[in-house]
């Protein structure tokens, strides 16, 4: 399973496309039916592995949106044949989603073990032309058969001036190489 630029590019215009579609407020009860079935786990606290930002709190009362369910469940049975999960944990804080995306630092995830397939392991939705998006990181480990990305989104919520950010970690089992 690989991530590349080209699927982050995709994931932000799913998100763009989802979140502001009145497709999202009219299938919405169909949507959370498929969704809630999804694999996805609320995990008790952050992962050792992962740096917590200073002023993030967690936020029981979050959850995944249902657009961000279906790709990432999308992208999981794409990617392994439906093997794996997804644990996730939500948070806000009084920061930006620029704060997030430059606290989240490639050398910072590195001294925990994360990599980028892309390079760039942050962007903006800006930056694609979906100022709504906020900002999407995105690391990735490899640990014997397993793959595991961890996707970290954060976007403003306007309803309480805060900043909504979502960790998901996704692992799936990986095809060993003949070979290796």
């Amino acid at each position: 399973m690989k991530v590349t630029r080209k699927s982050l590019v995709v994931f932000v215009l799913v998100l763009a496309v989802m979140s502001c579609s009145p497709l999202s407020q009219i299938a919405g009860k169909a949507i959370d039916q498929v969704a809630a079935g999804s694999g996805f786990t609320v995990a008790g606290s952050l992962w050792p592995d992962v740096p917590k930002m200073d002023g993030l709190t967690d936020d029981p009362n979050l959850d995944v949106p249902v657009y961000v369910r279906l790709y990432v469940q999308t992208a999981l049975k794409a990617a392994s044949g439906g093997e794996g999960g997804v644990d996730w944990i939500g948070f806000t804080t009084d920061k930006s989603p620029a704060d997030i995306q430059a606290f989240y630092t490639l050398d910072r995830m590195r001294s925990q073990g994360w990599d980028t397939d892309s390079g760039i392991p942050c962007f903006s939705g800006s930056d694609q032309g979906v100022s709504d998006v906020g900002a999407i990181c995105l690391f990735t480990k490899q640990e014997s058969n397993n793959q595991t990305i961890v996707a970290i989104m954060a976007a403003s919520d306007s309803s309480s001036n805060k900043t909504d950010v979502f960790f998901l970690r996704l692992t799936a089992q990986t095809t060993p190489t003949p070979g290796n």
